[in-house]
């Protein structure tokens, strides 16, 4: 999928009427979009561009290698989505919490996205991300408590890591094809630098 016109968007609910539809349809909406946003993602990859790569030369002209206008589409069609997902994960937290809070009342959403947010670059041997079995490329869909619509350019990561130093944190992370659960427990007490030992970019 190389180019914007092979992607449509088409919900088999408006998202404007999200408050009237059931669980099984918002989660069926929650699985539409996140279906779409992987195919727009799938656009950048193929244009090797990401979210956030540089779309003018430095002397201030328009980049000749890709679409300028379509990558900026693509861009702008992703930030809806995403914006329209956190809506629908709210609308499906709210109706769990309404549907169990008299028998279950600690009971909470699966925020089990499929949407990778950020991607492994760098593992440091026997580092914790080592140990937990993290590496390279691995594509991270969660991270303990954060996913594609709450990590804040992975600002909130770098915030969770400071306050589990030395507690398993959770993640799930994608490795081609497959889906894994691992844990990682971030701590200073190893020869290297940071509390993970390895390094995470936003894709």
């Amino acid at each position: 999928m190389n180019s914007l016109k092979d992607v449509e968007y088409n919900l088999s609910h408006d998202i404007n009427t999200i408050k009237d539809l059931n669980y099984q349809q918002l989660a069926l909406v929650k699985s539409e979009i996140e279906s779409e946003l992987n195919k727009l993602f799938e656009v950048l990859q193929k244009n090797k561009v990401s979210m956030d790569s540089a779309l003018i030369t430095h002397d201030g002209f328009p980049r000749s290698d890709v679409n300028v206008i379509e990558i900026r589409n693509v861009r702008v069609k992703i930030i809806k989505l995403r914006n329209d997902l956190t809506i629908v994960i709210n609308a499906l937290s709210e109706k769990l919490h309404s549907q169990f809070q008299n028998t279950e009342p600690e009971k909470k959403i699966d925020s089990d996205l499929l949407i990778p947010f950020a991607k492994v670059t760098e593992v440091v041997d026997s580092g914790p991300a080592a140990q937990a079995g993290i590496r390279v490329d691995d594509k991270i869909v969660i991270f303990g408590t954060i996913n594609v619509t709450n990590h804040n350019n992975l600002q909130n990561i770098g915030l969770i890591v400071k306050n589990n130093v030395n507690k398993p944190i959770e993640i799930k992370v994608l490795r081609g094809s497959q889906k894994l659960h691992l844990e990682i427990k971030p701590t200073s007490d190893w020869p290297g630098n940071g509390l993970l030992g390895c390094r995470i970019i936003q894709i």
